[in-house]
């Protein structure tokens, strides 16, 4: 069997505040560093590099303590800027942002053009196509030749044919032949055709992505293994979750109504506040807070 080559992934939207889909974390960052240092340990495992297909940021301009998380705990890699990493999507404003700043770190390598390696006694060349920048065909003649991609890209017929058919798979690969691989980013949704890799959304990020798995491709000269990556720590937020919050917030509204009306009756409003505790599903520290706010002047 052959050796792996590199491995692929798009689309990780790094970014200070959670997503709403995230917003139970009790830490947002400590999340993304579990993944970025899952990635780091599948570099090291299959000694290969790590390539990606652009979007490495949220927001093209993120605050410095993002920019020095992403220093601590982001594996190097070989990338080409996505629509989300440059200002006003324009490449020609990639000094003013933090991808910029990835760069003079030396912690991301690459804006467009070719880069060459040799991983495992294989010369490999990557081709980087940033966002909005011009397709063309492969230049290279290493043994495995790459092109990645930030461009939006759709394969099955859909509501994309009328909004976006200029993006349509064999359309772009038209205008780009030549190449043994093609990674894309740009399109959240993965799939896998041929020798085609769109890796999809790194994280789960988005109302629905309860039951979506990330994956990131190991890329051999002959063939692709998906690794998933590990999601058994997230936290999510699903339509039952904010069903149950409503149903909390409906009841301790009933209670605290009930807690005026024995105030006016002179009753036992501390024994009313334990009863109460001890139905609802809270931790330790937020009854023990709740006990002492409610009864404190009884």
């Amino acid at each position: 069997m052959s050796e792996p080559l590199f491995l692929a992934c798009a689309d990780i939207h790094l970014c200070e505040t959670a997503p709403s889909f995230r917003s139970e974390e009790p830490d947002w960052f400590a999340a993304q560093a579990r993944q970025l240092e899952w990635l780091g340990s599948m570099m090291e495992k299959y000694d290969v590099p790590l390539i990606i297909a652009g979007d490495v940021f949220d927001k093209a301009q993120g605050s410095t303590r993002l920019v020095n998380f992403i220093a601590d705990h982001m594996p190097h890699a070989l990338s080409c800027p996505g629509n989300h990493d440059l200002p006003y999507h324009s490449l020609d404003r990639i000094d003013i942002s933090s991808y910029g700043s990835l760069l003079r770190m030396g912690k991301l390598e690459g804006i467009g053009g070719v880069h060459t390696m040799d991983i495992h006694d294989t010369r490999v060349s990557f081709t980087l196509f940033p966002f909005g920048e011009p397709l063309h065909p492969c230049e290279t003649d290493a043994d495995v030749n790459v092109a990645v991609i930030h461009h939006f890209v759709w394969t099955a017929p859909s509501a994309m044919e009328k909004i976006m058919p200029d993006c349509e798979l064999n359309m772009l690969l038209g205008q780009m032949p030549g190449f043994d691989y093609y990674i894309f980013g740009d399109n959240h949704e993965p799939f896998f055709v041929d020798n085609v890799i769109n890796c999809g959304s790194f994280f789960r990020r988005k109302k629905g992505d309860d039951s979506y798995q990330p994956t990131v491709p190991l890329v051999y000269a002959d063939h692709v293994q998906f690794l998933p990556v590990p999601v058994h720590e997230d936290i999510v937020t699903t339509a039952e979750t904010k069903e149950q919050k409503a149903e909390a917030k409906h009841n301790f509204e009933q209670f605290f109504q009930s807690l005026k009306e024995a105030e006016k009756l002179s009753c036992d409003i501390s024994t009313l506040v334990q009863e109460e505790l001890i139905k609802q599903q809270l931790s330790p520290e937020v009854k023990d807070a709740i006990t002492r706010i409610t009864t404190a002047n009884v």
